[in-house]
């Protein structure tokens, strides 16, 4: 079972860390391993430590990101948030498309259903916006188109 390993793996993670062996390397599996075996809150902390070992490198930040969607499964606390927008700010658009895509699909979802509950336009543009970047970065997602069109009918003046 791949859990029961990772969960297996924290101890000797923290151990290194605490030893000062490779605390960037061990800190980044520690929170791999927390995010594999399902314990989120700890994955979450370890990344915050990792971001600030490496404040430049956008896979903690995606990590932490997938760690509070997690914690926030229905997104309607926004935890994810402000992490997933690091991504998109941190990540190469080349050598992390799927990162940033993913960032993207998430904030879309977020500013959608914030739009839905309060009638925001300006959450609605937000969530048309990501769609639009996936696009972009994906001119082949079906879903991103899906979500546009359906958006674009929405709006559209009824007759």
């Amino acid at each position: 079972n791949r859990m029961r390993h990772y969960a297996q793996a924290i101890p000797a993670y923290r151990k290194l860390i605490d030893m000062k062996s490779s605390p960037v390397n061990n800190t980044y599996r520690l929170g791999l391993a927390y995010y594999n075996s399902e314990q989120y809150a700890k994955a979450d902390s370890t990344f915050l430590k990792f971001e600030e070992l490496q404040p430049d490198i956008s896979t903690g930040y995606l990590y932490e990101a997938r760690s509070k969607s997690a914690l926030d499964p229905d997104g309607k606390q926004g935890l994810a948030k402000p992490a997933f927008e690091k991504v998109i700010a941190k990540a190469d658009p080349v050598k992390n498309k799927a990162e940033i895509i993913e960032a993207h699909q998430y904030l879309a979802s977020y500013y959608y259903e914030l739009a839905r509950r309060t009638n925001s336009k300006s959450a609605l543009d937000n969530s048309k916006m990501s769609f639009t970047r996936i696009l972009e970065l994906d001119p082949t997602n079906a879903g991103a188109k899906e979500a546009l069109t359906i958006l674009r009918q929405a709006e559209a003046p009824k007759p």
